[in-house]
């Protein structure tokens, strides 16, 4: 059934669900991923999908773990982050997402045009659908850069099926970028969304790094607030939203929910997530 009231979504709340990921990297200003990391869930590898990628529906090894009902409406009843760092500026705030697809064999040095074409995208757009409405566009960092500051260029269709589109990344790339750096792209003025991707294009080579293009819709942003006066406590940061401050953010079945952080401070951090669901 559709979750429309308030004492609907008390009815059908979940057991929480908890995360604990370990030694995340961060990058002042730039968006990392802790696909790559522990412990709470498994830590993912790379994935092989090949360059025209691969639909991912859950479970996928590094994915926060869930129990889809299979039928009626699931929504994001509470979201509790708590992060520990050696700093307080370590984290910004944190995005969660569906990641509906990626891909794999992108050549980093190179600096022509490289086809994707990617395959059809699961229904988990904001309507439900394969036409990639509400849908991004981030580049993903699996094994560090050395060398290198490429501008990111990619090709894509719209939400809307319109062709030939540009997307670029909006945080300038590091030549050190780490494992788990992940570049969110700028859409074309007007897109609300991304149907496929048909290419890439680096600027500069972009020595040693592994990178793979991921397409996937904002369910959540939270922000993590702390103190900041240097002491203790400012390395402890928590912040939790409700039901009715995440707007009932649904979450359709096969959702592969990961996080994103978004750095303010160059450190290494742990984090640990409780999600409360609602089903019914």
């Amino acid at each position: 059934m559709a979750l429309t009231t308030l004492a609907g979504v008390i009815s059908g709340l979940r057991a929480p669900t908890y995360t604990f990921k370990s030694g995340v990297a961060a990058t002042a200003g730039r968006h990392m991923t802790s696909w790559y990391v522990g412990a709470i869930p498994a830590a993912a590898t790379a994935n092989a999908a090949g360059a025209s990628g691969a639909a991912l529906t859950y479970p996928v090894t590094g994915s926060i773990p869930w129990a889809p009902p299979g039928s009626g409406d699931t929504v994001l009843a509470r979201f509790l982050q708590r992060q520990n760092g050696a700093s307080g500026s370590a984290h910004g705030s944190s995005l969660l997402i569906d990641r509906l697809w990626h891909n794999s064999g992108l050549n980093a040095t190179l600096t022509s045009l490289q086809s994707v074409n990617s395959v059809t995208l699961p229904a988990r757009d904001v309507a439900q659908s394969t036409n990639g409405d509400g849908v991004l566009i981030g580049v993903e960092v699996s094994t560090a850069a050395t060398v290198g500051t490429p501008t990111i260029t990619v090709t894509y269709t719209n939400s809307a099926g319109t062709g030939s589109r540009i997307a670029t990344n909006i945080a300038a790339t590091t030549a050190t970028s780490a494992q788990g750096s992940f570049y969110i792209l700028s859409l074309q003025a007007g897109d609300t969304g991304v149907r496929s991707i048909q290419g890439i294009t680096l600027s500069v080579g972009w020595t040693s790094a592994e990178v793979h293009l991921v397409l996937f819709r904002v369910i959540a942003h939270m922000p993590i607030f702390g103190l900041s006066n240097g002491s203790a406590p400012s390395r402890e940061l928590a912040k939790i939203e409700d039901v009715v401050s995440l707007a009932a953010a649904k979450i359709f079945d096969g959702s592969v929910l990961q996080i994103l952080g978004l750095a303010t401070g160059t450190n290494t951090y742990n984090t640990a997530l409780t999600l409360t669901l609602s089903s019914g």
